[in-house]
């Protein structure tokens, strides 16, 4: 089997079934990476994601999660759009929020191409990831060519990080391609400076207990009042670190996967706030939001409605 033209036909599959880019790295253990890594587990930048914390060595050498692990197929799906919330809209949701839930749409797609891989190649071993279990998917597509950490921690490409990440691991063996070390951030330290809360104050990592994306997705406590204090009308995410990025004002390579979510991007400030428990499920059962529960949801939106209150109070 030539193991080049099985690259090229997975890669043309991957493109004809909707992925923005397609790469594959040799598995082995990262060594460099799972260092920086662990160096931040010990540093609690996970804060209350406890899971991040275990077994964190699955996470960047594959073979522990199958001993025949030969090779990572990493997938990504641009879904940048142009669509934005309406002016009254009073509560600011992620982007990546805009389209329907990545998990599903992502895994979906995942699952074709590994389909096709098994039918073609008959590989014994297919596992497929997206952003559900032990493995890096950052520092496999820098392993695989796509791109590099930029300063806000994410994958940035030339084209942009408006990207979600999918990955397969299976013992077919495919000709890997040149690992992504160059940095595109250069000098440029936007998302640095611009961080509402300075969770980036260590460059090419995030501090999740700055982070308001975190705060508004993954924390289950109370947000602290000095995140509170930074998050203005953000309810659910935060994406300055990617709008003030120079690569972002001209990304391109989006998928055809994402179509904007018509009925949230309509949402007015009254409708954010007459979200009850009954009907939670149903305003956002495509969106990802549904992830965060009614209870997170309303405690999202009394913190901006409470910074909001705050900030009028202040003395001009």
């Amino acid at each position: 089997m030539d193991t080049a033209v099985v690259k090229e036909e997975i890669r043309l599959e991957a493109m004809h079934l909707g992925f923005s880019k397609c790469g594959f790295a040799s598995s082995r253990f990262l060594a460099k990476d799972f260092s920086c890594y662990e160096t931040l587990i010990a540093e609690n930048y996970h804060a209350d994601m406890l899971y991040l914390g275990k077994e964190p060595q699955k996470r960047f050498y594959p073979s522990l999660l199958h001993p025949e692990i030969r090779t990572v197929i990493v997938l990504m799906a641009g879904y940048k759009t142009q669509a934005q919330q309406g002016k009254d809209a009073g509560y600011t949701i992620s982007k990546y929020a805009f389209v329907p839930d990545y998990h599903i749409i992502m895994m979906d797609h995942v699952k074709k191409l590994s389909s096709f891989i098994d039918a073609k190649y008959h590989p014994k071993i297919l596992l497929n990831f997206v952003d559900t279990g032990p493995i890096s998917e950052k520092a496999w597509a820098r392993q695989a060519g796509l791109g590099n950490f930029g300063k806000n921690s994410l994958i940035i490409t030339p084209e942009g990080s408006y990207f979600f990440i999918g990955i397969i691991l299976t013992d077919l063996f495919v000709d890997p391609d040149e690992p992504f070390y160059e940095d595109l951030c250069h000098d440029c330290d936007l998302c640095v400076k611009t961080c509402p809360t300075q969770a980036l104050h260590k460059p090419y990592a995030v501090d999740a207990r700055l982070c308001i994306s975190y705060h508004t997705i993954e924390n289950k406590k109370d947000i602290p009042a000095s995140i509170v204090e930074k998050m203005g009308s953000k309810m659910y995410g935060c994406d300055v670190c990617q709008e003030v990025c120079p690569l972002n004002r001209r990304q391109a390579v989006n998928s055809v996967f994402f179509s904007p979510l018509s009925s949230l991007l309509d949402m007015r400030a009254k409708d954010f706030e007459a979200v009850g428990p009954t009907d939670f499920k149903q305003r956002f059962h495509e969106s990802s939001m549904l992830r965060l529960g009614y209870r997170r949801y309303k405690r999202n939106i009394e913190a901006v409605k409470k910074m909001a209150a705050s900030f009028r109070k202040r003395p001009s």
